[in-house]
């Protein structure tokens, strides 16, 4: 591994599948922006994780959702996922679909509440 890593082709692979990473999670943020997701796609190069933009009691129903749509993922520890040197642009497309279309239907089912709909927390005394 230490002699590969330090070959000239293997940091264009990584180059590579950082420059894929990246593109994907600004192409999916785009998406959901636009289609007022509360849902925000963050990496750093191929490690990349799912931040909920309000504070809300069911955001944890995502899992069900994305797991409807084919999509698993470990939400057990950090909430990271880790896309492997594998990963083509067909696979970004794939997820960036099923991303979509769970939310869109967890925000179609009524689980994100907006302003007066949300409940206010209780606060620590």
């Amino acid at each position: 591994f230490l002699r590969w890593v330090t070959k000239p082709q293997t940091v264009q692979l990584y180059d590579e599948a950082d420059h894929l990473c990246t593109e994907w999670a600004a192409t999916v943020n785009k998406e959901l922006a636009e289609r007022g997701l509360p849902l925000r796609i963050v990496n750093l190069t191929t490690v990349w994780t799912i931040l909920f933009q309000q504070p809300g009691r069911y955001n944890w129903l995502l899992q069900y959702y994305l797991r409807a749509e084919g999509v698993t993922l470990s939400w057990v520890g950090t909430g990271r996922c880790l896309s492997n040197m594998a990963f083509a642009p067909e696979h970004y497309a794939e997820l960036h679909t099923k991303l979509i279309a769970a939310a869109s239907r967890m925000k179609q089912d009524g689980w994100w509440l907006e302003g007066l709909d949300q409940p206010e927390r209780r606060r620590a005394m």
